[in-house]
């Protein structure tokens, strides 16, 4: 999939203005604070995006998931969940959580 990368706003309302509140709000991030990109996936128009987020909440690491809309080649619509990292040797049915 190709997508355009630059300034122009999202073509969702609900994400108008929001590029600028997080250029602004990385100076504040952290020294510690790390996303680490650990899987992609794409269908159609649609992509997820899976990370351990370290240094965001204050008990520790955490998983985290985007899900994006494109349209046009610009993001439209995103989504995101965020939990807290539990260890691969820790989780509840003994898989990992991001791995």
């Amino acid at each position: 999939m190709r997508t355009k990368v630059g300034p122009p706003e999202p073509t969702s309302p609900q994400l108008r203005g929001r590029q600028r509140r997080l250029a602004s709000a990385l100076p504040t991030l952290p020294d510690d604070f790390s996303y680490t990109m650990l899987r992609t996936f794409e269908d159609g128009d649609h992509v997820i995006a899976l990370a351990k987020v370290s240094g965001f909440l204050p008990e520790g690491d955490a998983a985290v998931a985007d899900v994006f809309r494109f349209e046009n080649g610009r993001i439209a619509e995103h989504w995101d969940i965020l939990q807290p990292y539990v260890p691969d040797d820790r989780t509840a049915s003994g898989n990992p959580m991001l791995s």
